[in-house]
């Protein structure tokens, strides 16, 4: 099985305008091939939107968790992935960590491969 090893980046955010209320973007930025990057992350449900509006604060950066895992099905197929989280800490210094989902496909190939060159470093 997969060592659970996690790596830590850095989840930025920004603001746009939807339907006249101001949201916001959750995104890492990062380099593939020497260009300048970026992969989105989204709440994994509406309520988790809040929650990112806690956990950043009045702040514009967080730390994004990235979690592998490994396990075999019940065919005894191996699935193995990564688990993503914003995470900050509270004014106790306790984690609090929401549920991320990279927001399309090619925003889930950036960060496993930001989390593969992570991994690859160290």
């Amino acid at each position: 099985m997969a060592e659970n090893k996690q790596s830590v980046f850095t989840v930025e955010r920004t603001t746009f305008q939807f339907k006249g209320r101001n949201c916001y973007s959750y995104f890492i930025t990062g380099m593939l091939r020497g260009k300048p990057v970026k992969a989105e992350v989204e709440a994994q449900d509406i309520a988790g939107y809040e929650i990112l509006d806690i956990l950043f604060g009045d702040g514009g950066e967080a730390e994004l968790h990235v979690t592998p895992f490994e396990f075999k099905d019940d065919s005894g197929a191996v699935i193995a992935g990564n688990r993503y989280s914003v995470a900050s800490a509270d004014e106790n210094g306790e984690i609090i960590e929401c549920p991320v989902k990279a927001k399309g496909p090619t925003d889930k190939m950036l960060l496993n491969y930001f989390a593969s060159q992570m991994s690859e470093r160290g």
